[in-house]
């Protein structure tokens, strides 16, 4: 072989292995896309039927239950200042202390209790 037949045939597989490397990535992207559409297409709608990606799945799990706690929290706190409010307006130290004691509610609530009753506010 002469020397432009080696020349020819290194440009023949340059060209055709471009070619191939081009067309491996362009099934590569295009692969890509499908993955993506495929596992979080649904994720924008808000059926609940339809199939969502495990990160959504694991996000709403989380804010649901942060949004209970919450709320849970915010309820104890509300029941224990009422509790509270109920043991001053009574009188009974004897029911405030017990209530106390077994965590119905604190003593900073028992102090507010006390104070609104007083009318410090």
């Amino acid at each position: 072989m002469n020397t432009k037949s080696y020349g020819l045939m290194a440009v023949l597989l340059i060209v055709v292995g471009y070619g191939s490397y081009r067309a491996g990535y362009s099934k590569a992207i295009n692969k890509d896309a499908r993955d993506y559409a495929t596992e979080y297409g649904n994720d924008w709608k808000s059926d609940p039927t339809a199939k969502h990606s495990a990160a959504y799945s694991i996000g709403y799990s989380r804010g649901n239950a942060t949004a209970w706690a919450e709320t849970h929290n915010k309820d104890v706190v509300v029941c224990g200042d009422h509790l509270a409010q109920l043991a001053v307006e009574a009188g009974n130290v004897k029911v405030a202390g017990k209530w106390l004691a077994e965590g119905f509610f604190a003593p900073e609530q028992l102090q507010a209790a006390e104070d609104q009753l007083k009318g410090k506010h």
